[in-house]
């Protein structure tokens, strides 16, 4: 603690109990590094002592962890005490763990990170049961057709999934129950299985993320489900699967990748999985899902991070563009190789580089840089105690890196450095050669994704900017609102589902556009042709198809509303070619 920082330590001996001595110093060590934890030592400062008294380095396998919850609950006053208390101390204990060396009881990332995801499964099922056994004591036990008790499960997705939780992570999750034909035995009776398993889900929401005296347990992030955030917060297994084959995207397929039944019925869990294998894994190798999983990162770093050259996570070369390096060759060639199927980074690694599927090199770096900012980030956010990925600056940057071990903050810059540039150019060599690197839609085509109009209208305006386009606001709100409308269906040439399927259309759309001699123009009559048409799918096709047509064919709109109206009134024309045939011969 003096080495990481020896004002902040001497003011610290302060927590220090003469009856405890060996606890107090490890309260000295981890506030000192960690001033988040502070309060928390202040506060329960048994819960220390029994952390220290017990050992870092007894095991947390899950059957030790259910153990120790059932202790701690059969004291607690509520469920609610009982479960943020734990979760409390068994972060405590990751913290210092990941500041002790070795022979003292410390661990590295990938230990503790599994042993975090084991704390979220074991609490997240017991709040699953407590949520379950309320519900059911009001509105009665949903029974199947059958006659056999209905069923819900919790997946976990993401890092928890993969059993590499952030200290400071959301735990994503998908709550499922198994049919929508439940009857229900005594109480009060809910109106629809839908409507009973939508309040165990609420009410287990908020008995892990609502904030009392005692912190929270987890916060709770279910964008991850299907129809994200506009979806029902639980859905029956029938119409998941139904959503995913219908509507899934890529984004989802690689979400899928880490999924794991965590709580509830984990063999209807595991039943939904295999069932959703052909979704996730396709035999047909796609080498443009790599230019699709390069886009997803670069769109989600211009929506999401602010600093991005500071962002361990979304940053060029940062944490995420380590883990879809992993994920876009998984999702090429898992389809035909069943073996790459793993859900942790660290094996999936391996995995593809046993069998081929990336170099030596590739591997070491991609996983050393993977580990390395893990550590940076942990530390970050165990001193914040709030969920960032940034690096600090100032006397914050420099506790940090002395608390991972670095002379000083500049090591830690160089060390981060270094590892993020190699991720950057691995990832990027995943992309087919002819595939642009740079876009300069990136923006546009994030707000598009987040379908946030006001940020498309930013976009826009920044475009116009740089091309030097005179447009007032008059026409840069109508030039909006086309290019809204062209993303409006999914799959219309903007839309969500014409992106994934044919990746680079929406760049070189938008590149003929802004060629054209008048863009609104060109976006006015593209949005009115693809209005009219009943199978947008089928011209987005064909436009993919003939690059050339298409740049013809939105040069021509842009020149001449003649043309455009000539084309609105031939949706019939089901070729590319015939239809720049006729608005060349007008």
């Amino acid at each position: 603690s003096v080495r990481i920082d020896a004002r902040r330590a001497a003011e610290l001996r302060q927590l220090i109990d003469p009856a405890d001595v060996l606890a107090g110093e490890h309260g000295v060590l981890l506030a000192t590094a960690y001033p988040a934890w502070t309060s928390w030592i202040r506060r329960d400062r048994a819960g220390l002592s029994a952390l220290v008294r017990e050992g870092l380095r007894a095991p947390r396998d899950a059957a030790t962890l259910r153990r120790l919850l059932g202790e701690e609950l059969s004291i607690a006053p509520s469920i609610e005490a009982g479960l943020r208390r734990f979760a409390q101390r068994e972060r405590a204990r990751v913290a210092l763990r990941e500041l002790l060396p070795r022979r003292l009881g410390g661990a590295d990332v990938d230990v503790t990170a599994r042993e975090l995801s084991l704390l979220a499964d074991i609490t997240v099922h017991a709040a699953t049961e407590h949520a379950v056994a309320k519900t059911t004591e009001r509105f009665g036990s949903p029974r199947r057709p059958d006659g056999r008790p209905s069923r819900m499960v919790v997946l976990g997705m993401g890092k928890l999934g993969g059993l590499e939780l952030n200290v400071g992570s959301d735990v994503d999750l998908i709550y499922l129950y198994d049919t929508d034909d439940a009857e229900f035995e005594g109480g009060e009776g809910a109106a629809t299985a839908a409507e009973f398993y939508q309040r165990v889900c609420k009410r287990l929401t908020a008995l892990l993320e609502d904030v009392t005296d005692d912190g929270f347990v987890w916060r709770v992030d279910l964008r991850l489900r299907p129809e994200g955030g506009a979806g029902p917060i639980a859905i029956s297994v029938a119409a998941a699967e139904r959503c995913y084959e219908a509507f899934g995207r890529l984004w989802e397929r690689a979400a899928l990748l880490r999924a794991r039944p965590i709580a509830g019925d984990l063999e209807l869990g595991a039943a939904f999985l295999q069932a959703l294998g052909p979704f996730v894994w396709r035999r047909r190798i796609d080498p443009m899902i790599a230019r699709e999983m390069v886009s997803l990162v670069q769109r989600s770093r211009i929506e999401l991070s602010p600093d991005p050259d500071r962002d361990l996570k979304l940053g060029p070369g940062g944490i995420r563009e380590a883990e879809f390096f992993v994920q876009t060759l998984q999702l090429v060639w898992g389809g035909r190789e069943p073996a790459l199927r793993a859900a942790r980074t660290a094996d999936a690694l391996n995995r593809l580089e046993a069998h081929g599927y990336c170099t030596d090199r590739e591997a070491r770096e991609v996983a050393q840089a993977y580990l390395a900012q893990r550590r940076a980030e942990h530390a970050i956010q165990h001193a914040s105690g709030i969920q960032t990925h940034s690096l600090p600056q100032g006397k914050d940057l420099q506790r940090i890196a002395r608390a991972l071990g670095y002379a000083s903050e500049q090591r830690l810059i160089e060390d981060l450095a270094r590892h993020r540039r190699r991720t950057h150019a691995h990832f990027l060599a995943l992309l087919p050669e002819d595939a642009g690197q740079e876009t300069p839609h990136l923006a546009l085509l994030a707000a598009l994704e987040a379908g946030n109009e006001e940020a498309v209208h930013a976009a826009l305006a920044a475009r116009f900017a740089d091309e030097e386009l005179a447009y007032d606001a008059g026409e840069l709100a109508a030039f909006t609102a086309h290019v809204v409308g062209l993303a409006s269906h999914p799959d219309a040439p903007l839309g969500v589902r014409a992106r994934e399927r044919f990746p680079g259309l929406a760049e070189m759309l938008l590149d003929a556009m802004f060629a054209s001699a008048d863009p609104l123009q060109a976006a006015k009559n593209l949005r009115f042709f693809f209005a009219r048409v009943r199978q947008p799918a089928v011209y987005v096709r064909l436009a993919f198809a003939d690059a050339a047509a298409l740049r013809r064919l939105v040069s021509a709109l842009g020149a001449s509303a003649f043309v455009g109206n000539a084309l609105c009134n031939h949706p019939e024309l089901e070729d590319l070619s015939e239809q720049v045939q006729v608005i060349e011969q007008h």
